[in-house]
């Protein structure tokens, strides 16, 4: 397939991208190749280029120091243009490990950072955003026993700010050990829905939870 075999089946994707993502995203596709005017497709187009625009200083350097011999793309940066802000990736299009095109997804932020300014506003005006810095929580439950046990595992396990999806063992072993020491894992139910809540097994919380006693007995 040659160079710009590639970067058409690249292009046909753009009106695909540009419907799923909504048009608050802009999809563009880059030919390396001609950086003074590179831009050779644009769908949803929001950051005011048009087609015939010139490669950024950022991939200018990327590209010269061959950033993307290393790594397929770079995710979630910021970017901007005159008016906007973006929050931004690229694909590195490759031909046979050469560099030949970007495939760049810029998603418009600035009505969601100006919502982000005003909810800081309105909490400061309540006096609300020094709650995290206060050593008190209160979490108002139902009368079940069951939920009560629930909202006690679910707090602990948002106070370490990962989902136990991406927690690693010893980040789990960590939430173990702070129900343990609460006297949470004592109560009825308690181990299963702890087990259910981290995405392990039963038998694994257990071995999870003697790692987290011998860290208390070694302390």
């Amino acid at each position: 397939m040659t160079d710009q075999e590639l970067l058409n089946f690249y292009i046909q994707l753009l009106p695909f991208l540009g419907q799923i993502l909504g048009n608050h995203t802009e999809i563009v596709i880059h030919d390396v190749s001609q950086p003074a005017h590179s831009l050779i497709a644009i769908e949803n187009p929001i950051s005011g280029r048009a087609i015939g625009a010139p490669l950024t200083d950022m991939f200018r350097q990327m590209i010269a120091d061959k950033e993307y011999e290393e790594k397929d793309f770079v995710a979630n940066y910021n970017g901007s243009s005159k008016h906007t802000s973006f929050l931004s990736s690229t694909f590195f299009i490759k031909n046979k490990g050469k560099l030949i095109g970007l495939l760049c997804v810029n998603k418009d932020t600035s009505s969601v950072n100006d919502f982000t300014l005003s909810l800081k506003n309105l909490l400061q005006g309540f006096n609300l955003s020094l709650l995290q810095n206060s050593q008190y929580s209160e979490t108002f439950i139902s009368n079940s026993m069951e939920d009560v046990i629930k909202e006690r595992i679910q707090n602990t396990i948002v106070k370490s700010q990962t989902h136990p999806k991406r927690m690693s063992s010893e980040e789990k072993v960590t939430v173990i050990r702070q129900l343990q020491q609460e006297g949470v894992l004592t109560m009825k139910g308690a181990v299963n829905e702890t087990a259910n809540q981290l995405n392990v097994s039963v038998p694994t919380l257990y071995r999870y939870m003697k790692r987290a006693s011998k860290i208390d007995e070694d302390e």
